[in-house]
């Protein structure tokens, strides 16, 4: 997976335009034509922007309508880290994404308790 991620990296200059056109993915209003899946982590810190005269704030916008099947976002605090999960209702129940959530927290745990450890698989 690491070696796909920097093969990735060394094409990022690549326009969208042109990525779209070579996979031709086939077209479909129920999905994004990319991924169905998104992970953002907002680590820059969020500071006022003054500009000739005015100040703009950044605000939480509430979300209402899931733009993929799943998406987490987190975000740096002074506690650690906050997030939040949208997800298509139609696709997922309370409950797994509670489910998920609870593995996800349970990793995070496991990966600050012990940051040497690697698992077995990435021996």
């Amino acid at each position: 997976m690491r070696e796909t991620a920097l093969a990735a990296w060394l094409h990022q200059d690549v326009p969208f335009e042109k990525l779209i056109q070579e996979l031709a993915p086939e077209r479909s209003l129920a999905h994004s034509p990319l991924f169905q899946v998104m992970l953002v982590l907002q680590n820059a810190p969020a500071a006022e922007l003054r500009v000739a005269g005015l100040t703009f704030s950044p605000i939480a916008a509430a979300g209402t309508t899931a733009k993929f099947d799943l998406t987490l976002s987190l975000g740096e605090t002074a506690d650690g880290l906050a997030g939040a999960v949208e997800y298509a209702a139609d696709l997922f129940d309370p409950a797994t994404i509670e489910r998920f959530l609870g593995h996800l927290i349970h990793l995070l745990a496991g990966a600050v308790a012990e940051p040497g450890r690697r698992s077995p698989s990435c021996a």
